[in-house]
């Protein structure tokens, strides 16, 4: 079966971002009316901010911080000394 996806053009996206934030109305509202998916339309208003992982590797957001050692070993931060 053929897969639906379905592309938007730059002006529509940035209007519909536009139109959620000016609206006032819930995320999926506008989704609805708009005839596009949630997900969508989160993924246009958080790319518009440069906030997710899309973003930020699209657009070179904020660098991610460096994790020591014990919290990528998954044991977390040593206790404090008594």
């Amino acid at each position: 079966m053929p897969s639906t996806h379905r592309t938007y053009d730059k002006d529509f996206r940035q209007e519909a971002v536009n139109l959620l934030l000016s609206s006032g109305r819930p995320l999926k509202r506008v989704a609805a009316e708009l005839g596009v998916t949630a997900n969508s339309l989160r993924t246009w208003r958080d790319r518009a901010f440069g906030k997710g992982r899309v973003a930020q590797a699209r657009f070179g957001g904020a660098e991610r911080p460096q994790r020591s050692a014990s919290c990528r070993s998954g044991r977390g931060d040593p206790p404090p000394a008594a």
